[in-house]
C-alpha cells in the first residue's frame, strides 16, 4: 500500500465519521461548551463585546473581576428546597443509568437540562410519561 492509499483511505474514515456525527444527535455538555466559548473569548474579545451588551456594560464590572466573563451565561448551581427525606449520597450512583460513572453523570446531566429547559418551554419535556407544568413560553 502506497501513501497515496494510505491519504485515501484516511478520507474515506474522516468522511464516514463526519457523516456518522451529523447524521446522529450528539449532546454536548455544558463545561465542552464553556471551553469553547472561553477559546472564543480570548480570540475574539472585541467582536463579542459587541454582539453581547452584557459583557461591556459600564454598570457590571464582570470583565474586571473576571478574565473571562462568559461563564455568566451558564449555571453553575441551580437552586432548590431540599428534600424532606433526602437519600443517602452512596445510594444515588447506585440508581443512576450507565455502566460507567462517566455515562451516569451523563445521563444525569441530561435529565436535568431538559427539566431546565422545560422551565421555559414545557413542549422542550420529551420525557414519556411526564406531567409537565406549563413553561414560561407556554404563560407568556
Amino acid at each position: 500500500m502506497n501513501n497515496n492509499d494510505e491519504a485515501i483511505d484516511d478520507d474515506n474514515d474522516d468522511e464516514e465519521m463526519l457523516t456518522e456525527m451529523m447524521s446522529s444527535q450528539m449532546y454536548l455538555t455544558p463545561l465542552y461548551v464553556l471551553k469553547h466559548f472561553e477559546k472564543i473569548w480570548t480570540n475574539e474579545k472585541e467582536v463579542l463585546t459587541i454582539y453581547l451588551a452584557a459583557l461591556r456594560s459600564p454598570q457590571h464590572s464582570i470583565t474586571h473581576v473576571h478574565n473571562n466573563p462568559i461563564s455568566l451565561f451558564f449555571f453553575e448551581v441551580l437552586p432548590g428546597l431540599p428534600s424532606k427525606f433526602r437519600p443517602s449520597r452512596t445510594s444515588l450512583t447506585n440508581t443512576l443509568r450507565g455502566a460507567t460513572n462517566e455515562e451516569k453523570l451523563n445521563n444525569l446531566w441530561l435529565k436535568m437540562q431538559i427539566t431546565v429547559n422545560s422551565i421555559f418551554d414545557s413542549s422542550l419535556d420529551n420525557r414519556s410519561g411526564a406531567r409537565v407544568a406549563k413553561g414560561i413560553r407556554q404563560v407568556c
